[in-house]
């Protein structure tokens, strides 16, 4: 006969073993918090770890220090050198006299004469004046320089190959309108601060033409006014 009385059994998992509905609900079930634990993950600066990833990658590293070289060297042979001269020439200025009510009033113009000097300095006339005078209206490399960056700059500086355009397909009056631009570009005139000088600044990409125009510059300003 069946037993009525009998409750029905639950069977454990994994086991054979039968376990009654109320010992099964009865196990104690363990649950973690919400979210993920952080707390051991901060490991703070470990040099052994970062010398095991400069080994594991070394090969990468040298490409790359390697390809930053030669772009390096790329970037140089691509730019035209420049060079600057620097001359100074002293203005005297003297003190105007006024009369005024038989007192003598000193007029200080020093700032005036300066600023006048600094413009006869960078003026059409002068650069013409210096233009006769070294005659680089005959000179290509002075007429034509290179582009200050080019790709093309990689060939000329690697063979000593020269790209200055012959100087016969222009007239010699394009050819001084030319000479007189650079000059007039290239040239810097500065007052030294508390001080009667200005500086005369002019850059070019061959020391000799920035020399020789930045004193010819002063030379010319002191002939012509004395001319």
């Amino acid at each position: 006969m069946l037993d009525r009385n009998r409750q029905p059994q639950l069977a454990g998992p994994g086991h054979g073993q039968a376990l009654s509905a109320d010992s099964y609900y009865d196990v104690p079930q363990n649950y973690g918090p919400y979210g993920r634990d952080y707390a051991g993950q901060d490991e703070g600066f470990n040099p052994l770890k970062l010398l095991l990833y400069i080994v594991q990658y070394r090969w990468l590293i040298v490409m790359m220090a390697a390809a930053g070289l030669v772009a390096g060297v790329i970037v140089t042979m691509m730019q035209t050198p420049k060079y600057l001269a620097t001359t100074q020439l002293e203005v005297l200025v003297p003190s105007a006299k006024v009369f005024q009510d038989i007192e003598v009033v000193s007029e200080n113009s020093d700032v005036r004469a300066f600023l006048t000097a600094r413009e006869k300095l960078k003026s059409r006339a002068l650069a013409q004046r210096v233009v006769f005078q070294l005659g680089l209206s005959e000179k290509p490399d002075f007429l034509f320089p290179t582009p200050s960056f080019s790709p093309s700059n990689i060939v000329y500086r690697a063979f000593g190959m020269s790209k200055s355009p012959s100087i016969e397909e222009k007239t010699p009056e394009e050819r001084e309108a030319i000479a007189i631009k650079r000059i007039q570009e290239d040239l810097t005139v500065n007052l030294v601060t508390n001080t009667s000088l200005l500086s005369i600044t002019f850059v070019d990409q061959k020391p000799k033409y920035a020399s020789d125009v930045a004193n010819q510059v002063a030379q010319s300003f002191i002939d012509q006014r004395l001319d």
